[in-house]
């Protein structure tokens, strides 16, 4: 059974998916306004460190209202706009232990993919893509 949390603030009313410990909004944002939009809520970009927070936050976004079982993209938290090459979580400056990438990435396509997000199709799980940051995905929030 799925919970909802309306929540109010200068943006408007938005419904927001509770999973557990995740939040995945019914909305889209670039990285940037991603990472306000969890900061209002008194919650970050998702910093995925272990495979099972990894299993944890696809088993949220699957049983979550926006998931799309053709194709998904979703921010999370880690980003390398300090350094190029260099990822780091946003919430807490650490670098990247635990990673999920895709087979040849990240790559910093044409020089200008600095944020991570999660890619879904039917034949990628999830697996993580440096992309640009003002692109508009769902994106992944936690307490």
């Amino acid at each position: 059974m799925q919970k909802w949390l309306v929540l109010f603030s200068f943006l408007g009313i938005a419904e927001v998916v509770r999973c557990g410990s995740y939040y995945i909004p019914d909305a889209v944002k670039d990285w940037f306004e991603a990472v306000e939009f969890c900061h209002e809520l008194e919650m970050r970009l998702a910093v995925v460190d272990s495979a099972e927070k990894q299993h944890a936050i696809v088993e949220a976004i699957r049983s979550s209202d926006v998931f799309n079982p053709n194709r998904m993209d979703l921010w999370i938290g880690a980003n390398d706009l300090d350094q190029e090459g260099r990822f780091v979580w946003q919430a807490t400056g650490e670098g990247l232990g635990y990673t999920n990438w895709k087979p040849t990435m990240p790559d910093d396509h044409l020089l200008n993919e600095d944020c991570v997000h999660l890619h879904y199709t039917p034949f990628n799980d999830f697996q993580w893509n440096d992309y640009i940051c003002y692109k508009k995905l769902y994106f992944v929030c936690e307490q």
